[in-house]
Formats: C-alpha cells, structure tokens, sequence
C-alpha cells in the first residue's frame, strides 16, 4: 500500500552530520567505593563508549579500563574505514564488522588478562556509538543502552542482553513482569567471559538536533523512561548528564552510574528520517520486526536514487533484489502496457528474495524517486548471520507471496470470464475490462 510522500526526503538524503554538544559523567554512586565505568569520547573520529565492568574490585574497573583504552586505539583504524563508507550496503555493513571485529578483540584480549592474572570473573558491557555521514553505528554487548532524543521522545535503541529481555523479546514477560524482575541483572553475554560473543550492530539515521544517550545499567537500572527524559530535556548536556547520575544516586544509587550525552547537527530534518522509518515500519517484510531489530536490518538495505525517466531494471533482466519507494513514484509496464504507478510505501520484487528469475515487467522513474533495495545476497547474509530475525523476515516473505498468488488466480480467473463473455462489465470493451482486470480493478 502506498503512503503520503513526505516533501524533502531525498533533498535531505545527503545531509553531513556534525558534533554540536558532548556532556559526560561518571560516578561511584552512593553505595560502591569502587567505580568500575568507563566513558570515552574521540570527537575527532567521531566515536564515543560507556562501558560497565565486572568482577570485584581491581578486576571490573581493570576491564572497562582496557575496553577503552583499546577502542581508542582502534580510533585510526576505524576512522580509516569510515572514509569507505557510502549509501551502499557494502560499505556501511563493512563499517559495522570492523567495529564488531574490535569489540571481539577487547573480548579475547580482557579474557587473556583475567588468565594471567588469576581474575577470571574480570569482565565489561560496552555500547558504542560512531558516528559517520549521517548515520550512527552502535555496537553493544551486555546492558549498557544507547537511546535516542528526538523532538521530545526517548527512544531506547538497544536490547540488553540479560535473561530478563530475552524473554521479554520472547513474549514470556510482560513489561511490568520485565521492570520487576530479578533477571534484568543476568547477563547472558560479556566482555571477556565465555569463548565467545555476539555483538550486536545496528545503524541509527540521524537528524538536526538528535541526542544520542549512551548509559550504563546504573542509569536506567534506577530510573525508567520518563524520568531519564526529565533529566535531558533542558539545559545542557553536561548539565543533564550531572541530572541524569544525581538523580539515579537518589534513587538508590547502587550501582556506578555513567551517561554520555552527544548533540548532532545536520541539514536533515526529523519529519523526513520519521517518514522513512513509519514506511518500513508498514512493509510486510519488516512489519513483525521490533525497533532495534529494523535497525540492525538497516546496513543491509542499499539506497538510491532515480532522476525522472530514468529505468531501475527492464523486462527480462535478472532479478536480484526487492525495492521499497521511500518517496518519488516509479511506473510498472509490461511491453506497451501500463499496469501501476507505485508511490511511497509500495514495494515490488519480492520473489527475488526467493529465488532468481527474470524480471516480469520495467520498472521507471516518474518523479525523483528515493527507494530502498535489499538484494538476495544480502537477504542470505541476514539468514546467516542473524538466523532468528531471518526466520522472520522468510515467514514475511512465504506469507506475502502466498497473498500474491491467491490475488494471481483471481485476477486470471477474471481475464478468463471477460474472454469467454461470461463477464461484460457495461461500458467498457473486452480490451479495456482485460486491462481492468490485469491490474486488480475488476472483479469477477
């Protein structure tokens, strides 16, 4: 189904993104001697990191303090690979595998120090956030969080990785079940603990005016939602990050309590970044995917653009990927024939995801059009790589296609009564009610 187009979408496409405002703090709390976070801020690549350490005294602050101190060595490397990123998929899922590649070192390198030195529970959460063009990339292990500030809403855009959201995610705990329960502090995964870890990546599109905010658990451990909104909202960030850990602190204050707060500037407005991810949200292919599930699919997703007229693929060309129209419309034609206009929100290709086969009709640009394509090749990465979202997105798929052949067979079994003259629909020749029934208008 087609959407409103939203104006200055692919205006706003190639909007940079620049670093405003940084505030950080850091704190014991009022019940630890020992501060075990870490917070680090490189405004030159950009990347900035709260991490959380674990394992007593001189073991946990031992390991927040080498996760930072090797991703700030990373800082170079990664700034290189930055420089590669574009609107491809390539680029930008490379961007995110080099950023994952340096977490599972810090992972390898914390667990070869708790073996040397005897402290084998030694161990950190780490989320971090790089920003480059006009997008963040996050990377997370554990339940340090990355949110997001945006015209008045906070938006949480990470899952932890506790017992506890596992089976929220899994739809065995209710939200209240959730906030409530002992296993929100079980941590399925760490820096530096087991043989191995599963980072999760994901691409945040940025606007004018965004806040990222990075924390640790002794943050929102201690206050919910509405409260860490309060204490960001006005002010500096420096202030709110004060706000944010005074406030946690009086609320308990059990744990350390770390926020890093980032302002960005862009020319790309919130209402056109809200517009593409109200699309995607409606898509059958993502629609049973939840927030951060969409933006851990999103470095998958290549973008484009077409000028008017010009073709996206043609009649009997290879299929190799599923389009979605982000704004603009594009024209669907068979030969000579016109069969649709597709507009923001319409999608088309879908059996390409499937299998190979031969395009069905051309596809061509009415009005500078924005659309979104994922190929079949990166549709198998996501089933590799993240089987548990791919399975989701196959079921979207299977679902879909089913729909598309049972509307096939009834806009045949239509066709076939108009050339019989079983159907003669009034005013209208056979030519014109075969058309008519073709493009789904007529009905037997």
């Amino acid at each position: 189904m087609d959407g409103a187009a939203v104006p200055g979408i692919v205006a706003n496409l190639e909007a940079a993104v620049e670093i405003k405002e940084v505030g950080q703090l850091t704190d014991t709390g009022v019940r630890r001697s020992l501060n075990e976070d870490a917070v680090l801020a490189v405004n030159e690549v950009p990347i900035f990191a709260v991490a959380d350490g674990m394992g007593g005294a001189d073991s946990g602050d031992v390991a927040s303090a080498m996760a930072m101190s090797f991703l700030k060595d990373s800082a170079p490397v990664l700034m290189e690979e930055a420089k590669k990123v574009s609107k491809s998929s390539r680029g930008r899922l490379d961007l995110a595998e080099v950023l994952e590649a340096v977490l599972g070192q810090i992972h390898s390198e914390i667990e070869q120090e708790g073996e040397r030195s005897g402290k084998t529970s030694m161990a950190t959460t780490l989320v971090a956030a790089m920003i480059v063009g006009n997008n963040a990339t996050i990377a997370h292990v554990g339940d340090s969080r990355a949110y997001l500030y945006r015209d008045g809403r906070l938006r949480l855009l990470t899952d932890d990785h506790t017992l506890a959201m596992l089976r929220l995610r899994q739809g065995r705990l209710t939200e209240e079940e959730f906030r409530h329960s002992p296993l929100r502090h079980r941590l399925y995964q760490a820096l530096g603990v087991g043989r191995e870890v599963d980072v999760d990546t994901a691409e945040v599109p940025l606007a004018d005016d965004d806040v990222l905010l990075l924390t640790s658990d002794g943050i929102h451990a201690q206050l919910d939602a509405k409260q860490i909104l309060g204490c960001i909202r006005q002010g500096t960030l420096q202030q709110g990050a004060a706000r944010l850990v005074d406030a946690a602190n009086k609320a308990g204050g059990k744990d350390n309590a770390s926020a890093l707060l980032i302002r960005v500037g862009t020319d790309k407005k919130a209402d056109s970044v809200d517009a593409i991810a109200a699309i995607l949200k409606e898509v059958f292919l993502f629609r049973n995917l939840s927030g951060s599930e969409r933006n851990r699919i999103a470095p998958y997703l290549d973008q484009r653009v077409l000028t008017p007229g010009e073709t996206l693929f043609n009649e009997g060309d290879p299929g190799d990927a599923f389009y979605i129209v982000l704004d603009g419309k594009v024209r669907i034609t068979k030969g000579n024939t016109h069969l649709v206009d597709i507009g923001p929100g319409g999608h088309f290709g879908e059996l390409c995801l499937a299998r190979p086969v031969p395009r069905s009709a051309t596809v061509t640009a009415i009005d500078e059009t924005l659309i979104f394509g994922l190929s079949r090749t990166r549709f198998g990465e996501i089933n590799r790589r993240r089987p548990g979202m791919g399975a989701t997105l196959s079921l979207g798929v299977l679902d879909y296609v089913g729909d598309r052949l049972r509307d096939m067979t009834d806009r045949l079994h239509t066709v076939e009564m108009v050339a019989k003259g079983e159907l003669k629909p009034p005013g209208m020749k056979p030519r014109d009610a075969i058309l008519s029934a073709v493009r789904g208008k007529l009905k037997s």
